[in-house]
Order: structure tokens, then sequence, then C-alpha cells
């Protein structure tokens, strides 16, 4: 799943300790090593702050990062508006996932920024959302949490979660989280579904993975989403947070979840809305056509 990983560098080691956390991943990925060179606009306007004078100066830059690297490695550099660069840059590299970092002092609330705002929002490839500057891992990924609310069964997407634990050799941990008026057995969910149906999807949905060697269980609960969800990824230990992109109405978004999430988090596309956001065959050629 994740033969090729896309990170983007702002030229910050802030951004470069990201590197150093996923070499506790022991994936043999190719890195794509990519850097933005923002444009002007027509009225001269810059698109975002430049970090280097040339896209030479930024070519060298990642050639340098490139040769430090254990894994093999690639590097990308554009000018351009730097969040649909990025994007672009998925795509043309086939990226499995894209790992961003978002600034942030451990114990407060992140913000992801404009540029990581539009990667998270409208990237169809996975992406990892790691606080920076990452603490070096002091073991591989164990761990998992993937926090489902009220109106989730745990089926929105298991391609994803199932291929990174696979790569990982990680558990999965499903975290459904009803509301607090779900209070008797047959009591319909906002789904529409009892809970006791709920919870027994969720164990046919734990069950097909252990049949595929992957360690998962579940663990139903009830409450807010955001605080169940912060409880249980110190309370399991977790290192990954996965994350659904869209959420039903009333659920919380996905950028407060982020934002206040102490561990890395993973956005993924639901079933429903991964062929959607896919660009058309036409919109593809026009993002990867002429490089600049």
């Amino acid at each position: 799943m994740f033969d090729r990983i896309l990170v983007p560098l702002d030229g910050s080691a802030d951004s470069e300790s990201i590197l150093t956390w996923l070499r506790s991943w022991d994936l043999d990925s190719r890195l794509v090593l990519f850097h933005c060179v923002p444009s002007r606009l027509p009225k001269g306007e810059l698109i975002g702050t430049p970090h280097f004078e040339t896209a030479e100066r930024a070519q060298e830059y990642l050639d340098g990062i490139a040769r430090t690297l254990p894994l093999p490695s690639e590097v990308v550099v554009r000018a351009g508006s730097p969040g649909d660069r990025i994007v672009t840059a998925a795509l043309q590299a086939e990226a499995g996932l894209v790992v961003l970092g978002c600034s942030g002092d451990f114990g407060t609330p992140r913000t992801l920024g404009k540029v990581n705002e539009i990667v998270a929002r409208t990237c169809p490839r996975p992406v990892l959302v790691v606080k920076t500057p990452a603490r070096p891992a002091r073991r591989r990924v164990r761990r998992i949490l993937a926090p489902l609310d009220a109106a989730s069964r745990g089926d929105e997407n298991m391609d994803i979660l199932r291929g990174m634990a696979r790569d990982l050799r990680a558990e999965v941990i499903f975290l459904h989280v009803g509301s607090m008026d779900e209070r008797r057995d047959d009591a319909p969910s906002s789904a529409g579904a009892s809970y006791s149906d709920v919870q027994l999807h969720l164990i046919r949905q734990v069950w097909s993975f252990l049949k595929d060697g992957i360690a998962a269980r579940t663990i139903m609960t009830k409450g807010s989403l955001i605080e169940e969800t912060l409880t249980h990824e110190l309370s399991l230990d977790v290192d990954i947070v996965a994350l659904p992109r869209e959420t039903p109405a009333g659920a919380a978004p996905w950028q407060t979840m982020v934002g206040q999430c102490e561990r890395a988090v993973l956005l993924y596309e639901p079933k429903e809305g991964v062929s959607r956001l896919l660009p058309s065959t036409s919109r593809v050629a026009a993002l990867t056509g002429p490089r600049p």
C-alpha cells in the first residue's frame, strides 16, 4: 500500500523531523521529497511564503536531505500554489500516502494552516497529519485507533485501515461512540440499526481482520466522540488516530479532531467518497500536464 510516500518539506527543521519519525515504520517505501516554490500572482503578490529564492536552491536542499536517508528517495520541486501542487504531486507520483507536518506545542490544539488545510481537504490519497517537531519514535507503530460515531458501522473504508495495519503490523481498535440516548439494546441508533446490530457488525469486521492475520478489536462506549477519542488515544497508548474526512451532519468535523488529537491523524475517504473525489481522466491530465 505504501510503495511511495510523499513528504512535503518547507525547508524547516520541524518539517524535516517527520523523516526521523517515519524511520520507525520499518518499510521499504520510496520517499518522494517535495517542495513548492511559491509563484507570483499577476499583480506581483506571492502565493505563500518562499523559503528558497529559486527552484535550483530548493532542489539542492532536497538533494542534500535525500543523501542522508536510509530509504530510497527522489526529489520533486514545483512552482505555484503549494496546496494545489502538493495534491498534484501526490497524483503524479502515485503516492499511497501524503505525510504533512503540522506545527504546534504538544498538549495544545494545533492549527493546520492554509496549505495543509487545502491538502487535507482535497487530496484523494490518504493524508497523515503529524504534529511537529515530531519526537523520535521510541518504537514502531503498534496501534491504530479508528473512532466511529453513532451513525457508523465500521465499514466506511476497510481497505485503507486494512492496508495500513498490514504494512505496519499494527493492531486496529474500532472505538464506536454511541449517543447517550441509546440506553437499550433494541434502541435504534441514528443510522436506524439497533445497538445490538451495530455491535454484531463490528464484531464481524474485527473477525475479517483477524482472518487476514491483522490484530483487531472493538470498544463500544457512549458520550462525546471527541472526548472519548482523546481519552482512548491516551489510555490505549495508540500511535495513529484514523478518521474519515466526511462526517454525518451534527458529528464532530475532522478539523476539530485533528486540532485536538495528540497522536498523528490519518484522514481517509469513506467508500462512497472515494470515486467522487478521485479526479476524472481529463482532470488528472490537466493537473499532471506540462511541468514547470
